[in-house]
């Protein structure tokens, strides 16, 4: 038996297919989602890569037959256990992440988030949406990370959980070194919910040194998650 929340939410999800009917996230064909067939064709797969952060390797290693760490995880294992992007964050998916983000079309949210079904499911108990602060969230109008990890949590029937918050605000990452990147989020995270024992999964869309899953993988493990995985709708 449906529970009045879905039943609610599934009305809300016919109303918007009404609004914004099926179109590619890129160009705006009519039709097709999350890309028509010419923008899925232009999208770039991650390489086979460290078994941990998935940063490419050369090709001559045989990474798809013998998966070895990366330089960086081996000198320095990450607190994310492991950490998957579908595609490059190239072409047309940058351009409808840039839209999803930058332009207000957080419609793009639910057929994104069929991506973060594209690549390693993740073996969690949760999924946790990296949070923007609440000075970012007003200017925005709403939190990507957020929308994407409810329509996964749909995708994958494995819970969302709200249990980040974002306790001070950051410069925006863009530009920044990872040195840089690390000390920008040094403590920007605390937990408000129980996660004691609980493999979680973070989501958010975009990983580029991952930095911002580190700091937020910090604050959960201290907080007694046995295990942070992560999930982005690319990789920079």
């Amino acid at each position: 038996m449906h529970s009045v929340h879905q039943i609610v939410r599934r009305s809300f999800q016919s109303l918007a297919e009404l609004v914004w009917p099926s179109r590619c996230a890129a160009c705006e064909a009519l039709g097709e989602e999350p890309f028509c067939r010419a923008c899925a064709g232009a999208l770039l797969e991650c390489p086979p890569g460290c078994p941990v952060c998935g940063q490419p390797q050369d090709e001559a290693l045989l990474p798809a037959l013998i998966p070895r760490r990366c330089a960086r995880c081996s000198e320095e294992p990450p607190l994310v256990h492991t950490a998957r992007a579908p595609y490059v964050y190239w072409g047309p998916l940058a351009d409808a992440i840039a839209a999803f983000k930058y332009r207000g079309h957080e419609h793009l949210a639910r057929p994104l988030s069929s991506l973060l079904v594209a690549t390693q499911a993740p073996r969690v108990d949760a999924l946790v949406p990296i949070p923007l602060h609440s000075a970012r969230l007003r200017s925005r109008g709403f939190d990507q990370a957020l929308l994407l990890a409810r329509h996964a949590s749909d995708r994958l029937r494995v819970p969302m959980l709200e249990a980040l918050e974002r306790v001070r605000a950051t410069r925006p990452q863009v530009g920044l070194s990872r040195n840089d990147r690390r000390a920008n989020v040094r403590g920007a995270f605390t937990v408000r919910e129980k996660v004691e024992g609980r493999a979680v999964c973070l989501i958010d869309d975009v990983y580029t040194t991952g930095a911002t899953a580190e700091a937020a993988a910090l604050s959960l493990l201290n907080a007694g998650a046995r295990r942070v995985e992560l999930r982005t709708l690319a990789r920079a």
